[in-house]
């Protein structure tokens, strides 16, 4: 979320510095190079930021999607485990067919 958010920031803050730059044409005045700078450093903050929030999750994705199967298959074994055997023997070892009535 945070990464998508700041993807969505960036080109804001560009176009903020777009304006500083057509203000300073069309009014053939003077570029405001220092309020340039700084938008852009925020620009580039924000690509950093999203960059670094991506790299975090794809680095942590792998790890809490083994995790979560594993608990999965430990839950599913704990479950079958305390099954009497006698259901199991109830048990067909294919899909059930299918009725006609």
């Amino acid at each position: 979320m945070v990464s998508a958010t700041l993807n969505v920031l960036g080109p804001r803050v560009l176009g903020r510095g777009t304006d500083v730059i057509f203000r300073g044409v069309l009014n053939h005045d003077h570029i405001d190079f220092a309020e340039l700078h700084r938008i852009l450093m925020q620009a580039v903050a924000l690509y950093a930021d999203r960059r670094c929030f991506n790299w975090s999750r794809r680095i942590r994705s792998p790890a809490s999607c083994s995790g979560l199967m594993f608990r999965l298959r430990t839950a599913a074994e704990d479950k079958l485990n305390v099954l009497p055997l006698s259901y199991v023997d109830k048990q067909r070892g294919r899909p059930a067919e299918p009725s006609h009535q």
